[in-house]
């Protein structure tokens, strides 16, 4: 607006309409016909910072002649500050209905806009907060105001929150007893409330809640002010932890029962369980290869419809899903077994409906010994840690199979000899003792044989070592050959043998096979290149008339081999009988 020369009022008017105008704190104007200020009433005229763009669309309001309110201006202050101005004003038209031009108030709102402008900042510092904000009336026990975090907490729109009842989002709330919370309240920041919550979101998830609650009074008003906090990520890195703990006693639970020496049914069960505790699956499985590699045989698992554990699966070549982890040499991860091209599931995959897993190959030192595994039936993603647990559960087992095959195999090194794989002399006394406890309970006839070869060390010196080993593995083969499944054939020592018949029919029956052993040993052995002859010398004792004991027994069958040895070897003679 352009300033022209204010029109003359008289002194009196002047004064009283200054003082009214300073007095409330606003100017008085008027414009002319030409929109002119012809008078401005009050503290300084504004000089108003108007751009034409800013002046074009109200001076198009003024040229209709039309009232306007509130428009706020800028102008410049006395220290050449921002100032603000609101103005409101309406047309004047004389007595003839002529346009006479305008008049109206000038209110300075500075104060008004600054505390404005300090609000919006504060409201923004507000919603900008990582904790949502929940403003509640303690009497009415309604919202009357939410941050923008605490919205998007849950979801809502501000609108829409403020619509809500506490019920609405803490279905199972106890309101009585809440109410007494909110009662309890004062500004003494020791009436603070702390708790951990579950709140409904909008999708209807429910999401674990810290809120801290105090209240305050705003103008008479009694408030509650909810700082809330989604504490989701806490809860699940408690979990975790929490998870991975129970994973390490399992995994030492479980290490633990393979050093006892439990069996290895036991083993395989223990096995299984902390698989199925430890990972929370629909599934586990523990498949055992068999000694030929040809099969798997489900020793132990959980969650499989009946009759599937104890079950064989065969399917083992390429492109099988077994054969694909027995190969690996790092945990097998399928996320979706229906889409994975990598193999074809196996058949108890397949029959149960099984989307995701992860298997590990149970190796040791002693090679494979087969398959441990984890399954859902819904689609889940199993992170490494899971696969490190089943990996290190796999690699207590195989620890266990092969501290058990090396125990099995000092025991059979301890009872077996190396050579021949027959009984040696204590295995060989141990179970001549226990059939003769047998014979004696049931009154059997049982005869020994001590068989030693003629002629052997001629072998070792002409042949070498080497070929008296291979005679003597040939010499047990034939040895076994002479006698019934029943019977105990055992290596005494070099080339010494002994044959335990139990039970005889006669006593007749222990010379026939006496003669059948010298009549196999005195056959030629081929040794690779060379051919070796031999003979045998075979001394007999009977029970029960040569002796009621093992050791009594073999001495006399020993004594009887001399008398053989003594009458021209490749023969036999029984004891106490002369020739």
């Amino acid at each position: 607006m352009n300033r022209s020369p204010a029109s003359a009022v008289s002194a009196p008017d002047d004064v009283r309409l200054a003082y009214l105008a300073e007095q409330a704190g606003c100017g008085y104007w008027e414009l002319d016909a030409q929109l002119q200020l012809r008078h401005f009433c009050g503290r300084d005229a504004p000089a108003l910072k108007l751009s034409p763009a800013d002046w074009a669309p109200h001076r198009a309001l003024l040229l209709r002649q039309q009232a306007f309110r509130d428009l706020d201006l800028c102008r410049g202050g006395a220290n050449g500050g921002a100032c603000w101005v609101r103005l409101c004003g309406e047309p004047v038209f004389d007595e003839h209905g002529a346009f006479a031009g305008y008049r109206g108030i000038a209110l300075d709102i500075t104060a008004q806009r600054q505390r404005d402008e300090d609000m919006r900042g504060f409201r923004a510092a507000i919603d900008a907060t990582a904790d949502g904000i929940h403003v509640v009336d303690c009497e009415t026990m309604r919202f009357i105001d939410v941050n923008e975090t605490g919205c998007r907490v849950l979801g809502y729109s501000r609108e829409e929150f403020l619509a809500l009842q506490i019920p609405d989002m803490a279905p199972n709330v106890d309101m009585d007893a809440l109410r007494r919370q909110y009662q309890a309240l004062d500004t003494d920041a020791s009436t603070e409330q702390w708790a951990e919550i579950w709140l409904k979101h909008r999708d209807g998830q429910r999401i674990p809640i810290e809120i801290r609650r105090r209240g305050a009074v705003i103008a008479g008003r009694r408030i509650a002010v909810n700082v809330v906090r989604d504490i989701t990520r806490n809860k699940h890195t408690e979990a975790i932890i929490r998870r991975h703990a129970q994973q390490q006693s399992l995994i030492a639970a479980f290490g633990q029962s393979a050093l006892a020496n439990v069996g290895v049914e036991v083993l395989m069960e223990r096995a299984a369980a902390a698989v199925s505790e430890g990972l929370e699956v629909d599934f586990c499985r523990l498949h055992l290869l068999d000694p030929g590699g040809q099969q798997l045989l489900l020793t132990a698992g959980t969650g499989w419809a009946p009759g599937w554990v104890g079950s064989i699966d065969r399917e083992l070549a390429p492109p099988s899903h077994n054969r694909h982890v027995l190969d690996a040499v790092a945990p097998v991860v399928v996320e979706d077994f229906g889409g994975d091209l990598r193999f074809v599931p196996c058949a108890l995959v397949r029959a149960h409906g099984i989307h995701s897993g992860v298997d590990v190959p149970i190796t040791g030192v002693g090679g494979t010994y087969g398959i441990l595994g984890a399954y859902t039936r819904g689609q889940r993603r199993l992170t490494p840690d899971v696969a490190s647990y089943l990996q290190s559960l796999a690699n207590t087992l195989a620890t266990a199979m092969d501290r058990r095959r090396t125990e099995e195999r000092l025991t059979l090194l301890a009872q077996f000899d190396a050579l021949t794989g027959l009984p040696n002399r204590t295995l060989f006394l141990d179970r001549f003792e226990q059939t003769l406890t047998v014979g004696q309970r049931s009154a059997w006839c049982l005869g020994v044989l001590f068989v030693d070869l003629d002629h052997f060390k001629a072998v070792n010196d002409t042949l070498g070592h080497a070929a008296g080993d291979r005679l003597l593995v040939q010499v047990a083969h034939r040895l076994k050959a002479c006698v019934r499944a029943g019977d105990t054939v055992g290596r005494l020592s070099g080339d010494e043998f002994a044959i335990v018949l139990a039970p005889l029919g006669r006593r007749e029956d222990a010379a026939l096979v006496a003669q059948k052993v010298v009549e196999a040993l005195a056959q030629p052995f081929v040794l690779e290149s060379e051919v070796a002859r031999i003979s045998a010398s075979v001394g007999i004792a009977l029970f029960p008339g040569d002796g009621s004991d093992a050791a009594a027994l073999l001495y006399k069958a020993d004594a009887a081999m001399y008398q053989a040895k003594e009458a021209g070897r490749n023969l036999f003679r029984i004891f106490g009988e002369a020739r």
